[in-house]
């Protein structure tokens, strides 16, 4: 495998690539980045139930226990390469997404009703052309 080192040597030194270094042309990238955010959160609530005096407790509603679970994915890219001494393209892409979903669980009811708020995606994806002119 050819690291980005002796890649650069092997360019400089061929014969048939000289056309390459007149242009003045660089065809590695200059940096190349990438990372990602992965964050999973669960929260559960459970209200005390009350109970009126005087009052069969049989007869009363029990409070429901309300489940809340996210999960949210963030990413990031970043890619730079100098064409040449005076052109350089920088290109970046990022997305959120998030996933939420609430469900709500009664003691009578054997069935929990669940709600899910779906994917709220954001995504973003600029370039970037960088030209330098040469003084006359």
């Amino acid at each position: 495998m050819l690291s980005g080192h002796t890649l650069q040597n092997y360019l400089e030194n061929n014969k048939y690539l000289e056309w390459i270094k007149e242009f003045n042309f660089n065809p590695l990238l200059s940096s190349l980045s990438f990372d990602a955010n992965i964050n999973r959160t669960f929260n559960s609530q459970r209200f005390r139930d009350i109970y009126l005096e005087g009052a069969d407790s049989s007869n009363q509603i029990a409070l429901p226990e309300i489940q809340q679970r996210n999960f949210l994915f963030d990413w990031n890219l970043s890619l730079s390469q100098n064409l040449s001494n005076s052109l350089r393209i920088d290109f970046s892409a990022s997305t959120s997404k998030k996933r939420s979903q609430e469900s709500v669980t009664g003691k009578q009811n054997s069935r929990a009703r669940k709600q899910t708020l779906g994917m709220a995606t954001q995504r973003n994806a600029p370039i970037d052309i960088w030209c330098k002119q040469r003084a006359i």
